[in-house]
Order: C-alpha cells, then sequence, then structure tokens
C-alpha cells in the first residue's frame, strides 16, 4: 500500500495525482499485492499453497521428533525395550548417529516401524494434552474443545487478516483526516491573523485613528487661539497709551496726596494754637470742626490709595 500523499500536493500536480489515482485503485490491492498481472498472481498463490503444505508437513515432522525425545526422556511410559527403540530413532532423526553406525541402528529403527502402535498410541496422549492446554491458552474463559482448534486458529487468521486491513484503512483515513483537520487549522490562523490586521489597521480604526488626530489638532488650534486672545487683551491693557495714562492718574493722586498732607499738618497746627491761645468755649467748635476737615482728608487719601492700586 502506497503511503498518503497530502491533498494540497495532489491538487497542486494533476498528472502525479492521477498516476497515485491509478496505483492505488487499479494496479495495488489494499494488503499492497499487485493486482495487475493475473496470471502471476495466480502462479504466487499456487506457490503459497505449496510453501503452507511443505511448512505443515516440516511442523509435523518436528513434532513428531519432539514427541520422540520427549517420550525417550521419560521413564515409566513405555517398556525397557521400547524406550530404547524410541531414544535410538529419536537421536537418528537428530542426526546424532555416526554414518558409520547407521546399518546397525536401522534394524532398530525397522522394528520400531514394524510395531509403532504404543509409541503411538503415547504420542497421541502427549498431543491431546499438549492440544487441551493450547485450548486453554486460546480460550481461557470457554473450555473448548481440541478438535476445533483448526477451525478457531483459522477464524482467528481471517479475523486477524480482516483486523489489518481495517487497520490499514483506518490509518489511511486517519492521516486524511490529520491533513484535513491541519488545514482547518491553518485556515483558522489565517482568518484569527486577518481579523487581527483588520481590527488594528483597518477601516474602523483608521477612521477613529483619523478622528482622534483630527480632534488633537482642533484642541491644539484651539488653545493656540486662546493664547493670541489673552496675548492681546494684555496689550490692550498695557498699551503705550494706558500705562501713560495710567503714570499721570498715579503722579495726580500722588501730588493730591501730597496736598491733603500738608492740610492736615495745617490744621493740627491751628489746633494746637488753638488749644494755646482762644478760650475754652470756642475750642469745642474748632475742635469738631478740624475733626471733619481731618475725616474728610483722611476719607480723599483713602480712596487716591485705592484708585492708585486699581
Amino acid at each position: 500500500m502506497l503511503p498518503p500523499v497530502d491533498p494540497i500536493l495532489l491538487a497542486n500536480n494533476p498528472q502525479f495525482e492521477a498516476l497515485y489515482r491509478d496505483l492505488c485503485t487499479n494496479k495495488l490491492n489494499p494488503d499492497g499485492s499487485s493486482g495487475f498481472d493475473q496470471k502471476a498472481q495466480k502462479e504466487r498463490d499456487v506457490f503459497a499453497t505449496d510453501l503452507r503444505t511443505a511448512i505443515l508437513e516440516a511442523a509435523k515432522r518436528d513434532l513428531i521428533k519432539s514427541e520422540l525425545r520427549s517420550i525417550s526422556c521419560t521413564a515409566d511410559t513405555l517398556p525397557d525395550e521400547l524406550q530404547e527403540l524410541v531414544a535410538i530413532t529419536a537421536a537418528t532423526l537428530d542426526g546424532q548417529v555416526p554414518e558409520e553406525d547407521q546399518d546397525i541402528v536401522q534394524e532398530y529403527v525397522d522394528a520400531l516401524v514394524e510395531n509403532p502402535s504404543r509409541v503411538a498410541a503415547s504420542i497421541e496422549r502427549n498431543l491431546n494434552k499438549n492440544a487441551a492446554i493450547l485450548a486453554r491458552v486460546i480460550s481461557p474463559e470457554d473450555r473448548m474443545d481440541a478438535a476445533y482448534i483448526p477451525q478457531t486458529l483459522a477464524n482467528l487468521r481471517r479475523s486477524l487478516a480482516t483486523s489489518r486491513s481495517d487497520l490499514a484503512a483506518a490509518r489511511l483515513k486517519v492521516t486524511h483526516e490529520t491533513n484535513m483537520v491541519h488545514d482547518l487549522y491553518k485556515q483558522i490562523y489565517i482568518t484569527s491573523i486577518r481579523l487581527l490586521e483588520q481590527t488594528i489597521h483597518g477601516a474602523v480604526s483608521r477612521a477613529s485613528k483619523a478622528k482622534a488626530e483630527y480632534l488633537a489638532i482642533v484642541a491644539e488650534g484651539m488653545a493656540k487661539k486662546l493664547g493670541v486672545q489673552h496675548q492681546q487683551l494684555l496689550s490692550q491693557i498695557y498699551s503705550s497709551e494706558m500705562q501713560a495714562e495710567l503714570r499721570e492718574r498715579s503722579a495726580e493722586m500722588s501730588r493730591e496726596k501730597i496736598s491733603l498732607r500738608r492740610k492736615i499738618e495745617s490744621a493740627e497746627e491751628k489746633l494746637e494754637q488753638y488749644r494755646a491761645g482762644r478760650g475754652m468755649e470756642s475750642m469745642a467748635d474748632e475742635y469738631a470742626e478740624i475733626l471733619r476737615e481731618t475725616a474728610r482728608a483722611r476719607g480723599d487719601i483713602a480712596k487716591l490709595d485705592a484708585q492708585r492700586r486699581l
């Protein structure tokens, strides 16, 4: 059976695919044998039958040799004279007797061949015992009769051949399904990568990124515009004309403050003079007038200070 081939490889090579399909369908059997030359196949079948028969005959001979060796080594199985004949025959069959002694040994072998009944019965007992053991090995749960061993072995052979064929078909199917699973995984990976690329670099992502960049530019423009307006307001407030007017106003207020302080000093001097020279009658009126004048001067000074702070 040819090994499975990747479907992608077959799809990419149509001529190789045709050759592969023809070999798997028309030229080869499921077991890997050739299905093209029927005559050669029949000859191989005949040869296989002859080989199986030869193997069976050789197995029978080996089995008889083994039983003869077993009987020759087992005491109290046969009389002494038969035990000796069996031992000599087993040694002869195993090639342990030299060629110069073949003529002497052949007489013992002929004697055993002429009277094989008791030896054959002993061999049969041993074979039946071994067959019963083999039957228990083949079917440990059921007490199978030894006579059914050949049929059971044939059934097991057929079942094993069928199982091998089914296993090969299942292996081929699993291989193809594995390739299909790999293709599915490949498609999943390709789709996942495509979705990831669309998520990161797709139209929606690009639109969101462009919108964010636009809003950032707008915010930056608004900030610069507000900065310009702030500078314009500051330039309007602190213009040269406004600063000159403020300086002139400050100088005027300073002059008024000096004048008011002089008035206060003059009023205080007058108050001292009134205290020293005039009578107590008019002192209260003068003092009240001085206090009013002083309060008025202090109010004017406070107003000037407030205006100057502005």
